[in-house]
């Protein structure tokens, strides 16, 4: 174990390990204001952590893909990195506004790991529908990009929004963690593990009567343990990432490791910083990941005896004794308040994956649609496989019928926008 531990240390150290967001261990605090870093945030799967997100001005500036789009146009941009970039778009057939991100093709032919996040967000991501799960709604092909369209949170992400309020009062905490367990819960019934439980990548939404909720994002490091096997590789945040993830990657339960993860994320909520981690001092993750180990961190005298309780029942470094999410969610700090409604909703909210969407098995075939695509016409006519989509690019209905073609003659059809 202590080699293991050592081996990752120094991997960290050298730069040989990143998280999805290419932050390495920071404190929440420490994100604050960094707008590189903000920017390999939000990009999740895209991997933009390997390069800056805007030019040194702070100004970001992307192209705009979209500029023939039918269906979507470009607002604004929200940010990016080296392999992609994030756009708030409209939908002109709805008027909703979503978050559309453009991953460059051209990567995903050269970068096996990024190429297999992108295919496990694409395909655990769409199959979960759920209120507190950022809608997916779309994916297709332009002529350097692969887009993906979801939901856009309209509060930002939750790391932000505990650093503005210095912590989150005790009550809105345990409503937002309400949510975030039964999203969980989903997830987990649904043999979907998430691997990366944080609060960046959980989005924040006001309702019309301006309640606030919860949207679980970035599904890059999820995993599918009945069709994708096991969790047996080490992914995640260092700060976030369960003991048993760091010394015995080859062999955890992945759900396991969620519950840690969602330990250290009520604790930044109710204490703006992480457990592992003291004020001030500089990142040492050797220093971090034995703290972990021993179940050493500070809690705030404020704090309810039953928030403390659940914390240090979730923080536990021997899985056996952590909470599961069962235990979790009829621990009474979670069930206060909490409606009947509530705690069954997923009795009665199967899995509702978009029909039109392709089966796992086509979705790589899509995604690495190699060939050449043909000039634009400007005066081409739209398809009429499109009304639903109106990408003006490969919708996924209109790539499925091209899957078995490619599969035998290694092409695909590809048209752009």
């Amino acid at each position: 174990e202590t080699g293991a531990l050592a081996d990752y240390t120094v991997r960290l150290a050298a730069g040989q390990l990143r998280s999805p967001h290419g932050v390495t261990g920071s404190d929440i605090k420490h994100h604050r204001g960094n707008k590189a870093v903000r920017g390999r945030r939000v990009m999740g799967s895209t991997e933009a952590g390997a390069g800056e997100a805007s030019p040194p001005s702070g100004v970001v500036s992307f192209p705009d893909p979209l500029g023939r789009c039918l269906r979507y146009e470009k607002l604004s941009d929200i940010a990016g990195g080296s392999f992609g970039f994030v756009q708030r778009c409209v939908d002109k057939v709805t008027g909703e506004e979503v978050a559309a991100k453009f991953i460059l093709r051209k990567v995903l032919s050269t970068n096996a790991k990024l190429l297999t996040t992108v295919e496990r967000e694409v395909v655990n991501h769409s199959r979960l529908v759920h209120p507190f799960i950022i809608s997916f709604k779309d994916f297709f092909l332009l002529e350097k990009y692969l887009v993906i369209i979801q939901e856009l949170g309209d509060q930002g992400d939750l790391a932000d929004y505990i650093m503005k309020y210095r912590a989150l009062p005790e009550e809105q905490a345990r409503r937002l963690f309400q949510q975030y367990l039964i999203a969980l819960d989903y997830m987990h019934r649904n043999g979907i593990v998430n691997r990366d439980i944080k609060p960046e990548n959980t989005l924040v939404k006001t309702d019309v009567a301006g309640n606030l909720s919860v949207r679980i994002c970035d599904f890059g490091n999820s995993k599918d343990q009945e069709r994708q096997s096991q969790a047996k590789t080490r992914v995640g945040s260092p700060q976030y990432m369960a003991p048993e993830v760091v010394i015995s990657p080859a062999s955890y339960d992945g759900k396991m490791a969620d519950m840690w993860s969602c330990g250290v994320m009520l604790y930044v909520m109710l204490m703006a910083r992480n457990p592992f981690l003291r004020p001030g001092e500089t990142v040492n993750h050797s220093q971090m990941f034995a703290r972990m180990q021993s179940g050493a961190f500070m809690l705030k005298d404020s704090l309810s005896p039953a928030a403390k309780d659940l914390i240090r029942s979730l923080l536990q470094p021997q899985v056996e004794d952590r909470l599961s999410l069962a235990q979790a969610l009829a621990h009474p700090w979670v069930t206060q308040d909490m409606s009947p409604e509530l705690l069954a909703m997923n009795d009665h909210h199967p899995r509702e994956a978009d029909p039109c969407l392709p089966p796992p098995h086509e979705v790589l075939n899509i995604i690495t649609s190699g060939v050449v695509d043909p000039p634009l016409d400007p005066n081409r006519e739209k398809p009429s496989s499109f009304p639903g989509n109106m990408t003006g690019g490969l919708s996924v209905t209109d790539v499925r019928p091209s899957v078995s073609r490619r599969t035998a003659q290694s092409k695909a059809c590809c048209v752009v926008c």
